[in-house]
């Protein structure tokens, strides 16, 4: 009996898809929390500028990643993950994809549909929704690198 109850904790514990998240400024925090199609995590950035890399910590990445953050704007937000990266701004129609080539030089892309982000303003700051696409098995590390629109 203790078997299977040993059994069954392990398998939802690698079932549930953890992150751990690493931020470039000492000021700026962050919590995360499980939500039915992912995790939301919720940045809180002293400066409005910063980055983080979001690492699994399990075998899978979740569904779906939401970042909270308390910033007024976005005026750049570069996001990379494996081979693929994109830079854009609250309000871009036009997003910039780019992909690692073989040489390790980035290359512009056209980004596919599901790989397409939802950034918008939300109630406590800006949102920003990066879809299961993005996860890909054999990346480990997502980094999210950011600047509010000037707070002078």
């Amino acid at each position: 009996m203790h078997f299977l109850l040993a059994c069954v904790v392990l398998l939802a514990a690698d079932a549930a898809p953890s992150i751990k998240v690493d931020l470039k400024r000492p000021a700026d925090k962050s919590s995360i929390v499980a939500a039915d199609d992912g995790v939301a995590i919720t940045i809180t950035s002293e400066t409005g500028i910063g980055a983080a890399a979001l690492r699994r910590a399990g075998k899978t990445w979740p569904q779906q990643i939401a970042l909270q953050t308390n910033l007024r704007g976005l005026e750049g937000c570069t996001i990379t993950c494996g081979s693929l990266r994109v830079q854009t701004f609250l309000g871009s129609k036009e997003i910039e994809a780019s992909r690692r080539n073989a040489a390790g030089k980035w290359e512009p892309t056209k980004m596919a549909e599901e790989f397409q982000l939802k950034i918008f303003k939300a109630k406590a700051g800006v949102r920003i929704e990066i879809p299961a696409a993005w996860l890909a098995e054999d990346a480990n590390e997502l980094t999210v690198e950011w600047v509010d629109f000037y707070r002078g």
